[in-house]
């Protein structure tokens, strides 16, 4: 259990005051103990797990958080055994074809599963789209991220995400180029892909991402509109916008200038909030959330078609046939 995953059971025992955790490693179960004691039973596989708890699974919620090759084996043990609340971190699986599967599996159980793509939920897309609108002279129309080794699957994917939320619409395609190395902290046959992929969304909108495995710099996220550019941060975002006055005595597009009004808002004034509890909200609610995960999964399909592109420098239609070459590969990805 890595970093994510605690936060994952520090969250859950202050939602639920008690929880299970699985963990192959006797030294992460030891530290789970010592932090938690008997808050928190502690199992050193799922089938342990399910083996030894004495309940009916029907009112669990469960939380997928271990690698990404390990998911959709691990939401399908899940199933079978009649867990079917699920939150299911980043990768949803690691092939087009298995993310389609978990789809139909989904639906076949009645099974409720959200991915752990916080961001659309945390409200941070409301307020980039209700701030372009308001100040920049428009919606959004071009995202891009760049920054050093920080992964096209592992942070990348929730870009990808985020546009999907901020555009409202799925990608059609994606276009890259770049390379992968074995620094991925995780495992050690895991990677990290850097380079440069764009999707391209309805409307002739676009997200580019450019990740550099020599930089250890932080992600840099810039939301383009109109008039005005809108700049991701860890506590807030801030706006530049065109002098009013120049863009009405010239209006025309092509007529650019630079960006020098200043605005800023922090993330209380944002609202924004953990994104965990709206999707745990939703688990435990009655609302359709199908289409929720259907988007999820289409979202990681699509990030996995980025890697095929980025590797073999070719363009990629999505969504992704069944005969194409990536939509049976499966990716050390994290």
């Amino acid at each position: 259990m890595g970093s994510i995953g605690f936060s994952h059971l520090d969250f859950v025992v202050k939602r639920y005051g008690h929880a299970a955790a699985v963990d192959i490693d006797e030294r992460t179960l030891h530290r789970i103990q010592e932090k938690y004691g008997n808050t928190v039973a502690c199992f050193s596989s799922v089938s342990d797990f399910l083996g030894q708890a004495n309940h009916s699974f029907q009112d669990f919620t469960a939380v997928v958080s271990n690698l990404g090759p390990d998911h959709a084996a691990t939401v399908k043990q899940l199933l079978q055994n009649g867990i079917t609340k699920i939150y299911l971190e980043k990768p949803i699986s690691v092939s087009i074809a298995s993310c389609n599967e978990l789809k139909t599996l989904q639906v076949s159980h009645r099974a409720r599963i959200v991915g752990g793509f916080q961001r659309r939920t945390s409200g941070i897309v409301e307020a980039v789209r209700e701030t372009a609108e308001a100040e920049c002279g428009g919606p959004p129309s071009t995202i891009v991220v760049h920054g050093g080794a920080l992964d096209m699957s592992t942070n990348g994917i929730h870009w990808l995400d985020f546009a999907t939320a901020l555009f409202g619409a799925l990608p059609t395609s994606v276009i890259g180029i770049g390379s992968k190395d074995p620094i991925n902290p995780r495992r050690s046959d895991l990677f990290f892909w850097d380079g440069v992929l764009t999707w391209e969304f309805p409307g002739h909108r676009r997200l580019s991402i450019t990740f550099d495995n020599s930089s250890s710099l932080s992600p840099s996220i810039s939301v383009y509109s109109r008039n005005g550019l809108i700049s991701i941060e860890d506590d807030g975002i801030s706006v530049r916008t065109r002098d009013p006055a120049s863009v009405k005595s010239f209006p025309a597009v092509y007529k650019y200038g630079p960006a020098k009004r200043r605005t800023r808002l922090s993330a209380t004034q944002l609202g924004l909030v953990d994104g965990r509890k709206e999707l745990f909200d939703l688990l435990e609610g009655t609302s359709d959330i199908d289409e929720l995960f259907s988007e999820s999964s289409d979202v990681t399909a699509g990030m996995l078609a980025g890697l095929w592109s980025l590797e073999n420098r070719k363009h990629v239609e999505l969504p992704v046939d069944a005969d194409h070459p990536s939509y049976k590969l499966e990716w050390n990805a994290s």
